[in-house]
């Protein structure tokens, strides 16, 4: 599930999105680009519950 670095799978910064299809991490300008869609696309949420049953992480932070 994703890279164990949490870094972007094309440019290595910080990653801050994943697609719940293919489960590979970006961050925000190349998830743009991701060929699976934004229906796909989740925030990487501090969370072992992050991409389950569309979890998205606390209301409030």
């Amino acid at each position: 599930m994703g890279n164990s670095k949490g870094e972007c799978r094309f440019c290595n910064k910080i990653a801050t999105q994943i697609c719940s299809l293919c489960w590979e991490d970006y961050c925000d300008k190349c998830i743009e680009a991701h060929e699976c869609g934004e229906d796909y696309v989740m925030p990487i949420v501090n969370s072992p519950r992050t991409g389950v049953c569309g979890y998205f992480g606390p209301l409030e932070e």
